[in-house]
């Protein structure tokens, strides 16, 4: 069980971190501004309810939403996953 709520709490961390430092190319242009969670929930196809239950670390992210919302921000669902796994790793030490 504690690894389920570490696994949601490092979701979340990483989630709100993109929402509000938003990936930058390589020349450090900022692809995206930050976004509310509002926009970035109706880029993303889900509703703002669940995606601020998501920040907050009330639920747990599907594949699916991890995937539209590593669209929303043009990067790859596996960089996405890479960022909550190293959050995680940092939780459960």
């Amino acid at each position: 069980m504690k690894q389920n709520v570490t696994l949601l709490k490092a979701a979340a961390i990483v989630l709100y971190a993109l929402r509000n430092n938003p990936p930058t190319t390589e020349e450090g242009d900022s692809e995206i501004r930050k976004i509310s969670q509002k926009e970035l929930s109706e880029w993303a196809g889900i509703s703002h309810r669940y995606y601020s239950d998501l920040e907050r670390g009330k639920k747990m992210p599907t594949i699916d939403v991890i995937q539209k919302i590593a669209e929303v921000y043009d990067i790859s669902f596996s960089a996405l996953c890479s960022k909550i796994d190293i959050e995680y790793n940092k939780q459960i030490k």
